[in-house]
């Protein structure tokens, strides 16, 4: 199908699809871990070795280790609250990432992360609000990192289409706040992204330009296309089977979000450091 065809419309970045970005002429490219993250990843005896062990945190007593470090005993709640189907699963993954994140060393000094943050988003000349599931933002108010629940039952979905979305989104907010503080808007930006389906995450670093914002807000095809680049930790099947509650999956997926996290810094300060 070619994208110039595809009709644009004023949609919020959660209801985008593939279709939407061959609408803007951007496509998704799949690396290997040490092609995205630029090295190798560091050994996973770096992270505590209670992120890895099996805790029921009902059987818990108040002297044990998981107990006394607050962070770890918030993970392994939610990680077993996630891993039941019996409850509101979208607002268990919700509080699971979030955990994950600030376990993980995400959350630090001048950031704060927010869940259903909203920023303005304007698409096809219609102003909209934007909202996030969670995002990371620093002190001016500027979005630095964006995460996304994607629907497990919907094909299209499973293409990071929604948290590029909201990386154009990100972008404009961005340029915004900028020159409200007195700066001159920047031409581009690379948003580092997660993307999970139940608790899988995908890690991407979407790159927005100027053209391409514009492309948005005017509902027109851009000339230049956009790659996007993602990586996933390794899984044993195609099918959603792997998961954070099983240790061997867990110990990855760590691995990963410890990697990410440092690339996702570098990425960050390049644009707020401009």
């Amino acid at each position: 199908m070619d994208g110039r065809t595809v009709i644009r419309s004023a949609k919020l970045p959660k209801d985008w699809t593939s279709l939407d970005l061959l609408a803007y002429n951007i496509t998704v490219s799949h690396q290997e871990s040490v092609d995205f993250f630029g090295k190798e990843q560091s050994p996973i005896d770096r992270l505590n070795p209670l992120l890895l062990s099996n805790v029921d945190p009902a059987s818990l007593t108040a002297d044990s280790e998981v107990a006394k470090d607050r962070d770890i005993y918030r993970f392994h709640t939610y990680l077993r609250l996630a891993s039941r189907p019996d409850i509101n699963q979208k607002g268990a993954l919700h509080d699971l990432e979030r955990a994950i994140l600030e376990v993980m060393g995400y959350e630090e000094t001048g950031t704060i992360l927010r869940s259903h943050y909203e920023v303005p988003f304007t698409i096809c000349a219609d102003y909209k609000a934007a909202e996030m599931d969670i995002c990371l933002i620093d002190i001016t108010t500027s979005m630095i990192l964006a995460i996304f629940h994607e629907r497990i039952d919907d094909e299209l979905g499973l293409s990071g289409s929604r948290v590029i979305g909201s990386s154009i989104a990100a972008f404009q907010h961005n340029n915004e706040r900028r020159i409200a503080r007195g700066f001159e808007p920047l031409d581009s930006m690379i948003i580092p992204c997660i993307t999970l389906v139940r608790s899988r995450p995908t890690f991407y670093k979407v790159p927005v330009t100027t053209h391409l914002s514009e492309c948005v807000i005017t509902g027109t095809y851009p000339a230049e296309g956009t790659v996007v680049v993602g990586c996933s930790p390794p899984t044993a099947t195609s099918k959603v089977t792997d998961r954070m509650d099983l240790p061997s999956y867990r110990r990855i997926a760590l691995q990963y979000y410890d990697a990410f996290r440092d690339t996702a810094k570098d990425l960050w300060n390049s644009f707020l450091q401009s």
